[in-house]
């Protein structure tokens, strides 16, 4: 029995990092939590070009290169043709370092006059409806 249990404690060891997931919560100002999303780890991949895309409220939002070393390209599929799509960048510490409104369906944003790190790019529609994601500069 004992060389089981030490056996199963070995095979969770190695194998349990696999399978490792992370849970991100997001707060609002009072401190209550709003949001709890469930992270999964991929596989690193090669030097293939990463894109990040995503379904909001019908209209699919493709973000790539994700990590980028300079421009990446935001393309919005799925919006009418008199939406207003603001598109913004913010460092880590918060500073806007992008702006654009009346952005149209395709845009290129080019962060590399910026330090490596992390950024977040925010984008609205028709002044009421925004969702942010996370970019990566190399």
């Amino acid at each position: 029995m004992k060389p089981i249990v030490i056996l199963s404690f070995f095979m969770f060891m190695c194998f349990g990092e696999a399978f490792a997931q992370n849970i991100h919560f997001t707060y609002d100002a009072a401190g209550n939590r709003i949001r709890r999303e469930q992270v999964v780890r991929q596989p690193q991949q090669s030097q293939r070009k990463a894109q990040l895309s995503d379904t909001w409220d019908n209209i699919k939002v493709s973000i790539s290169p994700n990590p980028t070393s300079g421009v990446v390209k935001v393309e919005i599929i799925g919006c009418e043709s008199n939406d207003r799509i603001s598109l913004s960048v913010k460092n880590a510490s918060g500073q806007q370092i992008y702006a654009k409104s009346n952005a149209s369906v395709s845009s290129n944003i080019d962060i590399s006059s910026n330090p490596s790190g992390v950024y977040f790019l925010q984008i609205v529609l028709n002044d009421k409806c925004d969702r942010t994601w996370k970019i990566i500069k190399k």
